[in-house]
């Protein structure tokens, strides 16, 4: 699953930001299904998507804590996709000046859900991905 965002800081101060944005998503999906009974499904492909993204951050001194929230459900071309993202952080501040960078870490949950209409066979599938998580951001 790749996934990439932009977004707008409604509130922007020295030690918190708020915002909305929207993102680009895009799974690659290989389904090969052969019943005892009826007729195979197959599906190779990449399923992209988008959804909307809330996030906040607030530090004190050089930590950093805040949670992003991002979701879509949508339908087109015989094709449903759910997406939901809950991320909590905690941070520390290496490099504070007109470019930053900051060590993060916290929990994520992403959940992905696809029904494809493929003629009469129809394919669901769901994917949850949980646990904690280590990275770098880096802001200009």
């Amino acid at each position: 699953m790749l996934l990439a965002n932009g977004s707008y800081n409604f509130i922007q101060t020295k030690n918190t930001v708020f915002g909305v944005g929207i993102g680009y998503g895009r799974t690659d999906i290989n389904l090969n299904i052969t019943p005892d009974v009826g007729n195979a499904i197959v599906y190779d492909g990449q399923q992209p998507f988008g959804f909307l993204n809330l996030h906040m951050s607030s530090n004190y001194q050089k930590f950093l804590y805040g949670f992003a929230l991002n979701g879509i459900s949508a339908t087109f071309s015989g094709v449903e996709v759910d997406y939901s993202d809950f991320k909590v952080d905690l941070g520390y501040r290496f490099i504070d000046k007109a470019f930053k960078m900051d060590l993060v870490g916290g929990y994520r949950l992403v959940n992905f859900a696809v029904d494809i209409e493929n003629g009469q066979d129809i394919v669901k599938a769901s994917v949850a991905l949980q646990g904690p998580f280590l990275g770098l951001n880096f802001i200009y």
